[in-house]
């Protein structure tokens, strides 16, 4: 990751919603720890990511199931875009890398 990419890790709602209203963009990864598929999907997330100036937010479901459930993710891995706010993109379980770098070129 390059010193642009923040990579946070969302510890209960209102941190939540604090990160997705500070900044225009945000990428907002959803995992568990027993998530083997989660373990392939991060470094490659981190990797893309780090082409963009956005954060990276990282929520442990299994943690922090009341965010999940707000945002509708019932698997993992799951990947959502925000932009100003509002969902503009999800991803989950097979997740196309291509489709969210069109995403985030449009975003920038």
């Amino acid at each position: 990751m390059n010193e642009t990419t923040q990579l946070k890790l969302i510890n209960n709602p209102q941190d939540f919603m604090d990160n997705i209203n500070a900044q225009p963009t945000s990428i907002l990864y959803f995992t568990t720890p027993t998530c083997n598929v989660c373990k392939a999907v991060f470094p490659k997330l981190t990797e893309l990511s780090s082409n963009y100036a956005f954060p990276l937010l990282k929520i442990d479901g299994s943690m922090h199931p009341d965010i999940a459930a707000q945002n509708n993710v019932f698997t993992v891995p799951t990947i959502l875009v925000f932009h100003e706010g509002k969902e503009v993109l999800r991803e989950s379980r097979f997740i196309d890398f291509n489709k969210i770098q069109r995403i985030l070129d449009l975003l920038t």
